[in-house]
């Protein structure tokens, strides 16, 4: 009897996940760091810990994508999706805090658009469902 934790995993949306998750950290780090020091408005009204714990859940939906559990395919178009609108938004606004700018932003459109790829690949690849 195998646990239920314990699948197949997908080996291309989990090497995603772990490109995903280390380049997440250094934002994630210096958002953590920021609001440990508490110095800037942002801080005073817990925006950095808010940064902190979003960079984290989306590491952990990227885990999860790779699961081939139940749902992992949305949780994989749900990454794609939030990867390009926050590459989009760390080009229209490179300068605001936080904000990956135009570099940090062509990647996450990048990211999004190889997570994209790689789930509708899948899908194509999946057998149809049984009728009847």
């Amino acid at each position: 009897m195998t646990p239920s934790w314990r699948g197949p995993l997908d080996g291309r949306l989990l090497a995603l996940a772990v490109a995903t998750g280390v380049l997440l950290f250094p934002s994630l780090w210096q958002a953590l760091q920021a609001q440990a020091a508490g110095a800037d408005e942002l801080a005073l009204n817990y925006g950095w810990a808010s940064t902190v714990e979003h960079l984290a859940n989306l590491w952990l939906i990227a885990l999860l994508a790779a699961s081939r559990r139940p749902g992992s395919t949305l949780l994989a178009l749900l990454l794609a999706a939030c990867l390009l609108y926050l590459g989009v938004a760390a080009l229209v606004v490179p300068g605001d805090p936080g904000s990956w700018g135009p570099w940090g932003g062509a990647i996450a459109i990048a990211g999004g658009a190889a997570y994209l790829a790689v789930t509708l690949s899948a899908l194509r690849r999946a057998p149809p469902p049984p009728t009847g």
